[in-house]
């Protein structure tokens, strides 16, 4: 219930702790996604407060585990850059972020930002909900020469052998960038 930085095992199995009973409007938000969850937090950023850039490994769609952000309260000075890009996020929008890319959060404002985040592995409701998503609201974001080739090739068979129509696209397309490049 306290950790807000959730390692994985393999072991965990993510459940309701009782702090959700106190919370059924945001449980039945999180019902909404019809998904394997692997965390739920709110996150709260105080005022002045800063999350240096960094990046969290593998933790995006390609991968097969999305962070979904569901922002509570905010204000204009909260700058929220996702590989030096700037994004505003306003409260009860929604949003999925590439995470492996860097990222960083500064809040400049008078007033907390808390975001309700929510770890879940990528499964056909995810990929709908990309998929149908308006063109204005989608922007592809590809790694930067952050893999060596040896890491995309290894990467690029671990796509393979999920053998779901989206890792296989993305496998093809990252054999297509190998051969360019």
């Amino acid at each position: 219930m306290d950790n807000v930085l959730p390692g994985f095992d393999g072991n965990v199995v993510f459940a309701d702790t009782v702090l959700m009973e106190k919370c059924p409007y945001i449980k039945s938000i999180l019902d909404e996604f019809k998904v394997e969850k692997k965390a739920v937090r709110l996150l709260n950023l105080k005022p002045g407060a800063v999350i240096k850039e960094h990046r969290d490994a593998e933790l995006c769609y390609e991968m097969g585990e999305a962070r979904i952000h569901i922002p509570i309260m905010t204000n204009p000075e909260v700058e929220f850059y996702v590989d030096n890009e700037r994004f505003e996020r306003l409260p009860g929008s929604c949003w999925y972020m590439n995470f492996n890319l860097p990222h960083r959060i500064n809040n400049f404002g008078k007033t907390d930002r808390v975001h309700l985040v929510f770890d879940v592995v990528v499964n056909d409701f995810i990929r709908q909900l990309f998929e149908n998503a308006p063109p204005e609201r989608k922007k592809i974001v590809r790694e930067k020469d952050s893999y060596t080739p040896s890491q995309r090739r290894d990467i690029t068979e671990r796509l393979k052998e999920m053998n779901t129509p989206t890792s296989l696209a993305t496998a093809h397309q990252m054999e297509q960038d190998l051969a360019e490049a």
